[in-house]
């Protein structure tokens, strides 16, 4: 009766620990020392299965046997030769109650005292989460109604560890959605690549704790190339190619569809390459934009017991998009630039050649103009720094020598520079020796050579324009008068008075039809006087 009173408690407490811990570790820490305290057995401890259902992996358990079993990753393969394995196949408890004579069971080194053991299943529903192990070291320590109270006890943490799990998931999905969120708004508009693949690496290991983030982009119709890499293994293999439909990365580049490989050396598909790579689980995306793969992006784990589950595919098939959005945006700036830079370059050279032909217009006296004190000399030739702030395209400054005999001790030139090109040059001189040219100097310097350059670009274009309209009405006017003489005779008299009148020369010629030293087209008259086509044709 104390006995059955002893496991009624503990099964209330264990109840009580269910509903009032959510952390999963916890709660599976404090159900397997609440087993071993009340119930004086030996050994307590739960296994969940893993991602794959494949593995029971020990996740708690008691002494120094539990931590070293914790720290070696401990776990037994389901359906395997275990009272573990056995009980999560099966979905039913097994008692050896002589361990000696159980047939299936894993007879651990680090419990050498064990005489009995008790394995039962954690299920929720239909589906089975892990095994409860207890071990006594008395034969035949479990009855029916002790393994009755442990199964009470085993469906209580079931119940509680799928609450947790439940709780956690929901917690890590918050957390995802978190990270998705930011990453979205840090890379968006993110136009350098090598930074926005770093950014990248950092977000996908912080949604699925992979080892290794790998970047693949096509380079022809033909191949991918691995153009990023934050992979203790993949760095060995930076700017490897693969062709389209080799490997995992090339298949998902053809097909466009995520894939998952749990185990890549015994992997089918495998490209040649990372045959001895040392990957163990693989997960490639494609990064769609628009329904167009721009590239794949490739998680690695290198630990055998690591996979990547679905969540982990759809998280990253999120970032993946976020990625391709980016790098669509990056490319579209590129182009952008790109485009610019030839504006920039085409406005240049046509500022240079319209520059280039005023100045050969000008006369030597107007292309420079200086200003100085009426008791000054206005030296000739052109400053030093003049002449070099043109050349070097830069502002310069200059201080009197002892050899030089000019009465300016120092000076300071800037150039005057219109869409990128140099078109002359600002310079200052001062007699007094102490003068020092500040910052404040050249930036009003420079701000007023600004001023010059957009000065001189408008009075160029009004110019241009005021000719550009003179020689309009005088076309218009030799037209109007042309139109007026009414016969051919009188229209290439109008035309060449006008023409030599406007250019103010002596002699203006008006030449219908072929010359007369160049024999005419067959069936036309020979050339000689006045005739035209229309004449001939007449």
């Amino acid at each position: 009766m104390e006995n059955r009173t002893a496991q009624l408690q503990a099964s209330a407490e264990v109840g009580r620990a269910a509903v009032s811990i959510l952390n999963p570790d916890d709660l599976l820490r404090a159900s397997v020392e609440l087993i071993t305290t009340r119930f004086g057995f030996y050994y307590a401890a739960v296994f969940t299965l893993d991602e794959t259902g494949r593995w029971a992996v020990l996740r708690e358990a008691t002494g120094e046997a539990g931590r070293v079993l914790k720290e070696r990753q401990h776990r037994l393969e389901v359906g395997g030769q275990s009272m573990v394995g056995f009980v999560t196949a099966n979905r039913q408890p097994r008692v050896a109650l002589d361990v000696g004579q159980d047939a299936v069971r894993f007879a651990n080194p680090l419990l050498p005292d064990t005489r009995s053991e008790v394995t039962l299943p954690l299920i929720v529903g239909q589906r089975v989460l892990g095994a409860l192990d207890v071990q006594s070291q008395q034969a035949a320590a479990f009855d029916e109604a002790s393994v009755a109270s442990l199964q009470s006890m085993a469906d209580q943490i079931a119940i509680a560890l799928f609450n947790a799990m439940q709780f956690s998931r929901a917690e890590a999905q918050t957390r995802a959605q978190r990270t998705l969120l930011d990453a979205a708004l840090d890379l968006a508009g993110e136009a350098d690549r090598a930074t926005l693949f770093e950014k990248v690496g950092r977000y996908a290991r912080q949604l699925t704790q992979a080892e290794g983030v790998n970047v693949y982009l096509p380079i022809n119709e033909n191949e991918i190339e691995l153009v990023y890499s934050d992979d203790p293994i993949g760095r060995d293999y930076a700017g490897q190619r693969l062709r389209k439909g080799e490997g995992l990365s090339g298949r998902v580049m053809v097909s466009g569809q995520p894939q998952r490989v749990d185990d890549y050396a015994t992997w089918a598909g495998q490209a040649a390459v990372y045959a001895t790579a040392g990957f163990h689980a693989v997960l490639a995306v494609p990064m769609i934009w628009r329904g167009r793969a721009m590239g794949v992006l490739t998680l690695t784990h290198s630990q055998p017991d690591r996979f990547f589950s679905p969540d982990d595919e759809n998280l990253i098939q999120l970032l993946a998009a976020q990625t391709a959005a980016a790098l669509a945006n990056a490319d579209l700036a590129e182009q952008q630039r790109n485009t610019l830079e030839e504006l920039h370059l085409i406005n240049r050279r046509l500022t240079s050649e319209a520059w280039a032909g005023l100045l050969a217009q000008l006369p030597d006296d107007m292309r420079r103009v200086q200003y100085a004190r009426h008791d000054l000399p206005v030296p000739d030739e052109v400053p030093p720094d003049v002449e070099l702030a043109t050349v070097e395209a830069q502002t310069v400054q200059w201080r009197k020598t002892d050899a030089d005999a000019t009465p300016w001790q120092s000076g300071l030139a800037t150039p005057i520079m219109l869409r990128g090109e140099v078109i002359g040059a600002l310079g200052v001189e001062d007699t007094r020796a102490d003068r020092v040219w500040s910052e404040a100097d050249r930036t009003l310097i420079q701000a007023v050579a600004d001023e010059v350059a957009i000065a001189i670009d408008n009075a160029r274009l009004i110019d241009q324009t005021e000719r550009r309209a003179y020689r309009e009405r005088l076309i218009a006017d030799i037209t109007r008068k042309m139109l007026a003489a009414g016969d051919l005779e009188g229209i290439a008299q109008v035309a060449g008075q006008e023409i030599a009148r406007t250019l103010r020369i002596d002699r203006a010629q008006v030449q219908i039809g072929a010359p007369p030293d160049r024999p005419a087209p067959p069936d036309r008259p020979n050339g000689h006087g006045r005739h035209t086509d229309e004449e001939a044709a007449a």
